[in-house]
């Protein structure tokens, strides 16, 4: 029997999104998106202190050197491991409110979802290791939850607008994606898809808006697992604590605005998960 969720955090974050496990530190960060914090969480003494306040941000990584990028409205910004602002890296973002969800493949590059003002305007971009940026392609309002397959072939992208999960051929030499393929088409019942991860075994976990569930697909997309969550907005989730051996879970409060009583779970012993690559972008030459 899978133990439950359990709460960690209350009332700390609007939208508490993109976790992100520290493996040195062994401590979580998280952001809360339209308050433009970034909280670090401690599993031993169950404590979140503000790490980082500024602009709005839609997701950050962990660069291999300890320093962070985050992905904002109009920029990515550098933080140095006392979360102190260093440099801002302007990106040009057409028809986008904002980024939101992103993640570093193994080459260092960052894959980044956006927010865009339409059905349309939202998509995929991807910023490379020395400094260069290009936009892989639009169509959808909500660009959401990515993860990389075990054996390295594939990429899998979270449509949040259309409720699918695609997955695409992977070039880790290029970083070049190809082969669009409808991977998990998500029943409405089961909620909006949202943040996404992987765990050993190539089983992808996927957060759901509306519902308050993770869902768990085989690597053939085949349903395995539901679990549920007493917060309706499971927003994301990522692997931590020793062997990466537990899932945490971050939620938000209502499309109203009414304060959601958890910010943060664990699901403890779910995994083991996957570590995810840190990014290593460089800045771009200026003169």
């Amino acid at each position: 029997m899978r133990p439950d969720p359990v709460s960690l955090l209350r009332h700390t974050a609007a939208l508490a999104e993109c976790p992100c496990w520290h493996p040195e530190e062994q401590v979580l960060y998280f952001t809360d998106i339209p308050a433009g914090r970034i909280w670090r969480f401690d599993p031993k003494s169950g404590q979140a202190v503000l790490f980082h306040e500024g602009e709005i941000t839609g997701g950050l990584t962990l660069q291999r050197d300890g320093s962070w990028m985050l992905f904002r409205v109009k920029d990515v910004a550098r933080l140095n491991a006392r979360g102190e602002l260093e440099e801002t890296w302007p990106v040009l973002l057409p028809g986008a409110k904002r980024f939101n969800d992103v993640i570093a493949d193994p080459a260092g590059r960052v894959f980044a979802g956006t927010i865009g003002v339409d059905n349309q305007s939202g998509g995929l971009y991807r910023l490379d290791t020395n400094g260069d940026y290009r936009c892989l392609f639009q169509g959808t309002r909500i660009a959401n939850g990515m993860a990389f397959s075990r054996c390295g072939a594939y990429f899998y992208w979270t449509c949040s607008t259309t409720g699918v999960i695609y997955r695409f051929n992977y070039s880790q030499e290029t970083g070049e994606l190809s082969q669009r393929h409808c991977f998990y088409r998500c029943e409405p019942e089961e909620g909006t898809p949202d943040g996404l991860t992987i765990d050993l075994e190539g089983n992808l976990w996927s957060a759901r808006w509306g519902t308050g569930r993770v869902i768990v697909l085989s690597p053939k997309g085949e349903k395995l697992e539901q679990i549920e969550f007493p917060e309706s907005n499971v927003s994301s989730l990522t692997w931590g604590g020793a062997g990466l051996r537990d899932l945490y879970v971050t939620s938000a409060r209502s499309e109203g605005g009414s304060p959601g009583e958890h910010d943060l779970f664990v699901l403890p012993n779910a995994g083991p998960g996957a570590a995810e690559s840190r990014s290593c972008l460089s800045w771009p030459h200026r003169e």
